[in-house]
């Protein structure tokens, strides 16, 4: 991709749909996160995907915190 088309290209997405992608979607997003640069690359990535009630105390705690 030329930059030209990646910084054209950007966009911030503030709205979403209210249901879960299928696993094999959730799976590539996940599989192509890892892929994500950090801070000179010396962090390594943890993802943890949370779903249903767990969810909720999840959110819960976050809103706390």
């Amino acid at each position: 991709m030329e930059l030209h088309a990646a910084i054209r290209g950007r966009r911030s997405i503030r709205k979403f749909l209210g249901r879960m992608p299928s696993q094999e979607v959730l799976d590539e997003i996940l599989k192509q996160a890892l892929w994500a640069p950090s801070n000179m690359n010396w962090q390594s990535w943890s993802l943890v995907v949370v779903a249903g009630e767990k969810k909720d105390e999840v959110i819960q705690a976050i809103q706390r915190a």
